[in-house]
């Protein structure tokens, strides 16, 4: 009995020390999906879950010597053989008896079930804690302690940095030219145009260029450190480009629409910003995407989206095909757009009007929104 104590007890002590420490050491290499089907069974079979049935198989031991003692002392006192046969037998029966039956409670006091998402969840989380910060469900800590955040349907278009606000590098230019860019706008990862926007050939990461700068040398060869950018349809759900991303360790990929044509580029925290909010560092300046002038008087940025402006007014605009609110000025106007053109939404007894403020040549920048009390059906009205 107490070697079997003392097996079990080692056990546990290697579960909870040995494989602990080997988590901590494989935690942040991309390994845990590839390993857990092997480890799990290990981990989970010296787990105090499975103490009931170790139990079981200590007290079928106990009844074993508890009838070798019986017998013993049967002979001992001269009873018969056959007598004493016929006790042992009766007794190692009734042990087995016992153990089937605490092993069928067992089952009905524990019954299985099947694994479902959540349990397959917490069952990679227990072999990497981080696991959750993964794909798809992430834990929130500013949206009620342990609530999940679920990115939905929504798609990497309504994230990205659209094509004509991407800074990138040229192949043909100099380093010196190329590190001068890099530091005006003050970014970690750029991508590299061969001829235009159309023809992205990788990305380059700031580190790389200044490792080997040297301003005495001109003919240095940039182009060796440009890495390969992974290319996805602009379409793609934000969950699916987060795991390609972690799977092909890069923080950017270039998104393509549907000619064939680049769309713009999403990078790991434009996808962070939609769990967290907007993230700035040292070097952003301290913009705000919607900005109160006063009473019923708002200023937007054009980048907004339309269901963050549906949500922030509790309106309903609808635009196929377009994502902003500047493309739902577009998609409302006379072309070609001009600022002062406004779109009037109806509301019950309230309307909004968005007006242009802001353009850069025929890109709109700007639009403020004014809530008035309604006094005529005027929904859809544009001047």
């Amino acid at each position: 009995m107490s070697i079997l104590f003392i097996v079990y007890s080692s056990c546990l002590f290697i579960n909870n020390n040995w494989i602990t420490e080997w988590k901590e050491k494989k935690k942040n290499e991309n390994v845990t999906e590839k390993v857990a089907s092997r480890i799990i069974p290990i981990v989970s079979f010296w787990s105090v879950k499975y103490l009931p049935i170790f139990c079981l198989i200590w007290l079928g031991m106990l009844l074993l010597q508890l009838q070798l003692l019986i017998v013993r002392e049967l002979e001992a006192s001269g009873t018969s053989l056959q007598s004493s046969s016929a006790i042992w037998i009766g007794t190692m029966a009734g042990s087995v008896l016992v153990v089937l039956l605490l092993y069928m409670l067992h089952r009905k006091w524990l019954p299985k079930k099947k694994l479902n998402a959540e349990d397959s969840s917490n069952i990679l989380t227990f072999i990497d804690p981080n696991f959750e910060d993964n794909v798809n469900i992430v834990n929130v800590s500013n949206m009620g302690g342990n609530s999940k955040y679920d990115f939905g349907e929504k798609t990497a278009r309504e994230v990205m940095t659209p094509r004509l606000d991407m800074i990138c590098l040229e192949w043909n230019k100099s380093l010196s030219v190329n590190i001068e860019t890099a530091i005006t706008h003050m970014r970690t990862r750029y991508p590299i145009v061969n001829q235009d926007k159309d023809d992205i050939i990788g990305f380059v990461h700031i580190k790389d260029l200044l490792a080997k700068y040297d301003h005495k040398t001109t003919e240095y060869q940039w182009q060796q450190w440009i890495r390969p950018i992974i290319t996805v349809s602009d379409t793609i759900a934000i969950s699916t480009l987060l795991a390609m991303m972690q799977k092909k360790k890069t923080q950017i990929a270039l998104l393509i629409d549907e000619y064939g044509g680049t769309s713009g580029m999403a990078t790991l925290e434009d996808i962070l910003e939609e769990i967290v909010g907007d993230i700035q560092d040292e070097f952003d300046e301290d913009e705000h995407e919607i900005v109160r002038i006063q009473q019923d008087h708002y200023m937007l940025s054009a980048m907004l989206l339309v269901e963050e402006v549906n949500g922030y007014f509790n309106i309903g605009l609808e635009v196929d095909d377009m994502d902003s609110i500047g493309g739902y000025m577009y998609a409302n106007i006379q072309f070609p757009p001009h600022i002062g053109q406004s779109v009037v939404y109806k509301r019950d007894d309230e309307k909004y009007i968005f007006t242009i403020e802001q353009m850069d040549q025929l890109r709109i920048t700007s639009i403020s929104v004014k809530r008035i009390q309604a006094t005529i059906n005027c929904e859809g009205i544009s001047r």
